[in-house]
């Protein structure tokens, strides 16, 4: 639960045309599939960057009604929050102490902590998406899939717009960024055979190595 931080009033959602939309009620089971879930205000403003390119032939099965695919989806998603006066807080969380009055920011990375290779870049997609439909009763009844191809580099549309407080290095993966745990047995054993995010070719590497803090 995110404190601190006034409720917007409804209006901004997440945009369809860069986002998966699964209209329709949750797994009953749901909660047991989640690492973690996070209760926030309506947002004041919701931004979907780091579009990542589908393609028709990505997918097999048939798209259920309820289910919107559109053409690209967004790898970050950012939440905007006007403070509330008290210094925000995020019950469960007390490690956390926010730096700064005027622009805090809170970053939550949904992904594995491990690194990724080249060949997990093209993995990663799919397994999300398995674990999207998971989460939904519609999942139970559909044979969609998805996949790239292992001669395809998804296309990421680096985001162009400058948003007060988030990091360059906030808009790629924790491989990519140097935010690991160094220390970790677990990160050193995968360092070795990741691609950091700055070969040709790799989705990341027209955001990565310059500018940000």
């Amino acid at each position: 639960m995110l404190h601190g931080v006034r409720t917007a009033a409804p209006g901004d959602e997440f945009d369809p045309k860069y986002n998966i939309i699964v209209d329709g009620p949750v797994a009953s089971d749901a909660d047991k599939l989640v690492h973690s879930s996070w209760k926030l205000p309506h947002p004041k403003k919701i931004l979907t960057l780091q579009r990542v390119t589908i393609q028709k032939g990505n997918f097999t099965g048939t798209i259920p009604s309820g289910v919107h695919i559109p053409h690209e989806f967004g790898a970050v998603q950012v939440l905007t929050f006007d403070l509330g006066g008290s210094a925000p807080s995020v019950q469960g969380l007390p490690a956390w102490i926010p730096q700064g009055r005027e622009i805090v920011n809170l970053h939550v990375f949904a992904e594995e902590v491990t690194g990724f290779t080249t060949s997990s870049v093209l993995r990663h997609p799919r397994s999300e998406f398995q674990n999207l439909f998971r989460l939904m009763q519609i999942g139970e009844r559909t044979d969609l899939d998805f996949e790239y191809t292992p001669s395809e580099i998804p296309l990421v549309e680096s985001c162009a717009d400058s948003l007060d407080g988030l990091r360059r290095k906030e808009l790629v993966s924790l491989a990519a960024n140097g935010l690991l745990n160094e220390d970790d047995p677990d990160v050193k054993a995968a360092r070795g055979g990741v691609d950091s995010g700055g070969t040709v070719g790799h989705p990341c590497s027209n955001i990565i190595g310059g500018g940000g803090g």
